[in-house]
């Protein structure tokens, strides 16, 4: 059901984006003093969303903090061993945190869909600036269809990546608490510490090398595309990546909390160790890097596609031009 709740939870999310840039776009365009400037001046408008968005950074920012802080206390009482009583209290606000969280992460994959959505605009402003040529994008050409595809597949694929590397980064580790543990069995008895700066060292070195896939292909895509087959091919695909991307996104980070919730709502009933709270653990085992890695990953990805697009433009323009 998590993955259901996730998938049903993007058509309130799309209902409302497409609201605010209908509403947004109206109103600016009706501003303009000759109709000839209608559409930059609802451009400019939706860019305006966009940055209202982004304006509630610091609200938004310090909500999403408090999950995390939530956690992490749960994490203290537990190792502590603190009682049974202490962890269903941290359970509650933790299983509060990650509702928050979830709200705050879809305001952050709507901001960066918005943001996205003005930046194709200015890519197809910057190229036909620069050469004084106005490019053909619509449906009817090739290019921009292929340029969908890819964009559209992009997202995926990097998710893929990313819940990949989470699992060979998790078995690395896994291997070294099961060496500590064979070498000084003190540990497990509370005699001996263990070596915590390892485990450490290993997850943020293994995260730092599992990125370069991801990252690689965020930017070279963009360039690729727009040197073999012109900036038409890489508007449509900063048009397929944006669809795909931010719904995607918002079907992860909803999916992943439904699921770390689930195990909680079970937990909190004193079901632990039953077969349902078996599954669940699995389920949120799942969660994890769907809600905290590749679900907030992919608003990063949507805004380097464009970025790099952006910057690149002028070169792709003068390949096909020659």
């Amino acid at each position: 059901m998590g993955i259901v709740k996730g998938m049903q939870s993007t058509g309130p999310f799309m209902i409302v984006l497409v609201i605010a840039i209908i509403v947004s776009f109206a109103i600016s365009s009706s501003a303009a003093p000759d109709p000839s400037q209608a559409l930059i001046y609802g451009i400019f408008g939706t860019s305006l969303t966009a940055m209202a968005m982004l304006s509630l950074a610091g609200i938004v920012l310090s909500i999403d903090a408090f999950g995390p802080i939530a956690d992490n206390a749960g994490g203290i009482v537990e190792m502590t061993h603190m009682g049974e009583e202490n962890r269903k209290i941290t359970d509650e606000i933790d299983a509060a945190g990650n509702t928050t969280k979830a709200i705050t992460k879809g305001f952050a994959i709507a901001s960066a869909g918005l943001a996205a959505l003005a930046m194709i605009q200015a890519f197809q402003f910057e190229a036909a600036e620069y050469f004084n040529q106005v490019f053909d994008y619509s449906l009817t050409n090739p290019t921009v269809i292929v340029g969908l595809l890819v964009g559209g597949l992009i997202p995926f694929y990097i998710t893929g990546q990313l819940i990949a590397a989470v699992s060979r980064t998790a078995s690395i580790l896994v291997d070294e608490i099961r060496r500590q543990f064979k070498s000084d069995p003190g540990i497990l008895t509370g005699k001996s510490k263990p070596d915590y700066a390892k485990c450490v060292d290993i997850a943020t070195v293994a995260s730092i090398k599992e990125l370069w896939k991801p990252a690689s292909i965020a930017v070279a895509a963009p360039i690729v595309l727009g040197v073999l087959l012109g900036p038409t091919a890489v508007a449509g695909l900063l048009m397929g990546a944006v669809v795909t991307g931010i719904f995607l996104a918002f079907h992860l980070v909803n999916t992943g909390g439904a699921w770390d919730n689930a195990k909680k709502l079970i937990e909190m009933k004193g079901e632990k160790g039953t077969e349902e709270h078996k599954v669940a653990v699995v389920g949120d085992i799942i969660g994890d890097p769907y809600k905290d890695t590749a679900g907030p990953a992919l608003n990063t990805v949507i805004k380097l596609l464009n970025t790099v697009a952006i910057v690149f433009v002028s070169a792709f323009v003068t390949i096909i031009v020659i």
